[in-house]
């Protein structure tokens, strides 16, 4: 209990302190709600109750309720129902060692504002999720509030960094924030979350509890519970405002050209202004004559300058024009059809062909009615690779010129951010786009930009005058609003005693002064020293991964024996790395460029931009990044040098394996000589065999020949008169038979070696043709075929079958028709390879008539489109095209005259024979199909 009143004592300091700084605004009430004064003892304790207890405002009441219920909130993921065998419970067995990611804590926040049980604002801000930066309606008093819980120690915070080293917080309920929950939450404050964290009738149980999930696919949040019930969180879905802006671009960087235009004519749109933002905003600053300049940096050089000077037609008579980042898909055609939404206009203010260019550029992208965003930026893109997007803001809302609203604002941030990627995107080459992917992760849409916001005056409500730097910094409504803008708030400066202040945070700054310009160089000048560093980052994150991945190879190489697949991955896996490197090292030499080439800015000599300097430090802080980018260099050769060292690892693998192979088929070879030595054996015995078969045969067909083996010799006085001498010749009969034997087996030997010169005489064509086929089409070809084999191999990337048959037209293929075995891919509808079997004893056919019949007929079944390049003359085709056709109508038009009447003459046939020659119907239909298929035994 002491513990807690300490931390409650320190809290309520802190409360005091910050109210104390708000023109002496009534305090809230601290979380302690008077419980520190009646257990301190001491008289600043009492005083502290009382005051607590005595001067409470409705406000106050909701500061302890906010609190309360989020501690609560926190409380409820913090402890699961376990088993008593379990080693995390404790002795009611409750394990409460899991903790709270603070993403999905705030999409809870969210969903709680929106049903009611929070008395918070929320804003667009970035985070990270999934790997990737996403837009998301934040709390910034939520985030506050959560801050206020771990400085009092009733929340611990854990520091995790993911695979891809990005950082998140995870938040746990200590024993300080339990005691003081059991006295003093309410069973309505109970309720209310309940109502919120649980499924609609669901027993309050972990099991039940409502647990956040991303959606991948979706792009959003979902909130899913066990028993099945789920939805979908909107805190992905960023309101908007009108607002009208016109372009502006930072004097210090324009050399001559006209000024930029000025919207101020359109702002009447505005009185009728409606916007989409759900919330009751609790607007607590608001600023006059806002001006943004949003910076970025990217991979640039001289060369890409001018090519972008060229594509923006900088040089021609009418420059600019309208540009879109749909890609044409038929440059050759006369007509391109495209929406006119989401087109960009673009016009030229200022170039030089090497160094920069500068221009204007409006958006056109359709909003819901009643919105009305005029966004048109101006934009300065250097050879130093440092772009600035800058918008005079000439309203927002109802709101023109002045009182500009820094929630309003932040949603008009997020438009410019989103919208000026877009914009870039387009007018970049494709291998800038490659680097920045490398460098973001594939998420390079969304990529960090750094804000600077210049205004003449910051104006807090109800207070006359405007707040000083300190005032600012008071953690909570105004640093709350501010953090909207800029990000986490780091520091304040009051530059002079004329309202001039700078505030700097993590994405951003806000320099309040009424004569900015003066101060803009300094300013601009940071801006893309911070742009830099912002990338740097994000490089310098992307070389750990790659570390991590050379590390995952190794671990590879090492158990390569485990995985079949090893080999393969780690080829593929070295390889991305080798490509990445080459780029890492190509951006590495970008950034060391851009920063020798940087121009430090002449400071005036007034106070406020000396303390302004001093602040800034410019020129040390190009010289850390200088130091940081060498360093990053060092990464990049140690990589390099990992990824030799890898592969010459994977080198001696794939030669222990290419060994083992080698091996095995040294071995396999031996046997198969003995199984060849053993065949030959066989043979020779089989052909002995035969011999001896042909023996048996040949003395058979003697003895029935004589017929004396019938045992009727005294019936047959004929046989004995005839062969007669051959029996009383001693030996005589042997040598009949052995001759006879002789004769026998030399004709079988000649007849199966005729049979296997027969056999023998095979041509075989194979045609490389990897040519994409229409599918549907080839599929009807087959099933008319029917093929007697069909194989197929299949991985994860590629399907190939393998269809074998018999042609069935004799007469086209001049003989006995071929076997064709065609190699397709099935997945991605391709013609891979075809092979053809032709016997030459009983085909006519050549080689080049087979290719020519072969590709025409998948012609005709519409399978293929065209000449195969590479495996066909398109002239040699058109000959053999044209030869068929005329062959054809030649032979149809003979057979008509031949079955006009029946007649019966004398006709010479062939070589002077005469015969009659009668034809009837019948016999015209019969000449018909022969003129029919003679016209197709031709080449091509």
């Amino acid at each position: 209990m002491a513990m807690e009143a300490s931390a409650m004592r320190r809290l309520a300091q802190r409360k005091l302190e910050k109210r104390s700084q708000n023109g002496n605004r009534t305090p809230k009430r601290v979380l302690s709600g008077g419980s520190g004064g009646e257990q301190g003892g001491g008289d600043s304790d009492a005083e502290e109750g009382s005051m607590d207890e005595g001067s409470c405002t409705d406000e106050d009441e909701d500061l302890e309720v906010n609190h309360n219920r989020l501690l609560y909130l926190i409380s409820l993921y913090n402890t699961q129902q376990v088993g008593p065998e379990d080693k995390n419970a404790d002795q009611d067995g409750q394990d409460k060692n899991i903790w709270v990611r603070r993403v999905p804590l705030m999409v809870l926040v969210y969903e709680g504002i929106v049903a009611g049980i929070f008395d918070y604002d929320y804003a667009p801000a970035p985070d990270i999720v999934d790997g990737k930066r996403v837009y998301m309606n934040i709390s910034q008093e939520g985030r506050d509030d959560l801050d206020d819980l771990r400085e009092a120690g009733m929340l611990y915070g854990l520091k995790l960094s993911s695979k891809k080293y990005q950082s998140t917080v995870a938040l746990r309920i200590t024993t300080i924030g339990e005691e003081h929950l059991r006295r003093t939450l309410t069973q309505e404050d109970a309720d209310a979350v309940d109502g919120v964290v649980f499924g609609p009738n669901k027993r309050h149980v972990h099991a039940n509890l409502l647990k956040v999930s991303w959606d991948r696919r979706m792009g959003r949040f979902v909130l899913r519970c066990q028993s099945g019930y789920e939805m979908e969180s909107t805190i992905t879905e960023i309101e908007s405002v009108s607002y009208v802006s016109s372009p502006y671009i930072p004097s210090c960087v324009r050399k001559w050209g006209r000024e930029s235009k000025r919207n101020t004519d359109r702002t009447g749109a505005l009185v009728n202004a409606v916007s989409n933002i759900k919330d009751e905003l609790d607007e607590n600053l608001t600023l006059n004559d806002v001006r943004l300049v949003i910076g970025e940096w990217i991979p640039m050089g001289a060369n890409q300058i001018v090519a972008l000077n060229d594509k923006l037609g900088s040089s021609e008579r009418v420059q600019g024009g309208f540009f879109t980042s749909q890609v044409d898909q038929n440059p050759d055609s006369s007509e391109f059809i495209g929406i006119s939404e989401g087109l960009t206009e673009v016009n030229i203010l200022d170039f030089d062909e090497t160094a920069y260019v500068n221009f204007e550029a409006e958006v056109h992208f359709p909003e819901e009615e009643g919105i009305i965003q005029i966004e048109n930026f101006g934009i300065h893109i250097n050879d130093e690779g440092f772009i600035n997007y800058g918008l005079r803001c000439e309203g927002i809302m109802h709101a023109v010129q002045d009182y500009l609203s820094l929630d309003n604002l932040s949603r008009l941030l997020v438009d410019v951010q989103v919208d000026s990627s877009k914009i870039i995107d387009n007018l970049m080459s494709p291998h800038q786009r490659v680097m920045l992917d490398l460098t973001y992760l594939n998420d390079a849409e969304h990529r960090e930009k750094y804000n600077l916001i210049f205004c003449s005056r910051i104006n807090k409500a109800g207070v006359e005058a405007m707040p000083t730097a300190e005032e600012f910094m008071d953690r909570e409504a105004n640093e709350n609003e501010l953090k909207q803008v800029i990000g986490d708030t780091h520091a304040s400066y009051q530059l002079s005693s004329d309202d001039e202040v700078l505030i700097v945070g993590k994405n951003g700054m806000v320099l309040c002064s009424s004569d900015t310009h003066r101060l803009e160089p300094q300013m601009v000048s940071y801006l893309s020293l911070m742009t830099r560093n912002m990338f740097m980052r994000s490089l310098f994150q992307r070389t750990f991964i790659l570390a991590d991945t050379l590390k995952h190879i190794r671990e590879l190489i090492d158990t390569y024996e485990s995985d079949p697949n090893s080999i393969t991955t780690i080829r593929n896996l070295l390889s991305e790395a080798s490509g990445d490197i080459i780029l890492l090292s190509e951006i590495q030499s970008y950034l060391a460029e851009s920063l020798q080439e940087v121009v430090l800015p002449t400071v005036p000599l007034d106070g406020a931009a000396q303390k302004l300097e001093a602040i800034l430090n410019i020129e040390a802080t190009q010289k850390r990044l200088v130091r940081r980018v060498h360093d990053m260099k060092k990464n990049i050769e140690g990589a390099r040098g990992e990824v030799s060292s890898l592969r010459s690892m994977a080198d001696v693998v794939s030669e222990g394996k290419e060994s083992r192979v080698q091996e095995a088929v040294q071995n396999n070879t031996k046997n198969l000589e003995d199984v060849f030595r053993a065949n030959e054996r066989a043979s020779a015995s089989l052909e002995i065999m035969q011999i001896v078969l042909a023996g048996s045969l040949a003395f058979d067909i003697i003895d029935r020949l004589h017929g004396l083996y019938l045992g009727v010799a005294a019936d047959i006085d004929w046989a004995n008169n005839a062969f007669g001498f051959i029996y009383e010749t001693p030996g005589m009969l042997l040598l009949v038979n052995m001759a006879w034997w002789g004769v026998l087996g030399a004709f079988i030997q000649g007849l199966i070696k005729h049979m296997g010169e027969q056999a023998a005489g095979v041509m075989s064509i194979r045609y490389k043709i990897n040519q994409t086929i229409n599918w549907p089409a080839f599929e009807r070809f087959i099933c008319r075929m029917r093929p007697e084999v069909e194989d197929g191999d299949t991985d994860k990337n590629t399907y190939i079958k393998k269809f074998t048959w018999d042609e069935p037209d004799a007469v086209l293929w001049k003989g006995l028709p071929p076997r064709i075995e065609v190699t397709v891919d099935a997945r991605y509808h391709y013609l891979l390879k075809a092979f053809l079997q032709i016997s030459t004893k009983k085909s006519k056919i050549s080689q080049r008539e087979a290719k020519l019949i072969f590709f025409r007929r998948m012609r005709d079944e519409g399978i293929l489109t065209g000449v195969v390049p590479g495996l066909e003359d398109a002239v040699e085709v058109a000959a053999a095209e044209s030869a068929r056709r005329s062959t054809s109508r030649g032979a149809v038009s003979v057979v008509p005259r031949l079955s006009m009447k029946t007649w019966n003459k004398s006709t010479s046939i062939g070589g002077g024979a005469e015969g009659t020659f009668s034809a009837g119907p019948d016999v015209s239909s019969r000449n018909l199909t022969r003129a029919q298929k003679s016209s197709t035994d031709l080449p091509g």
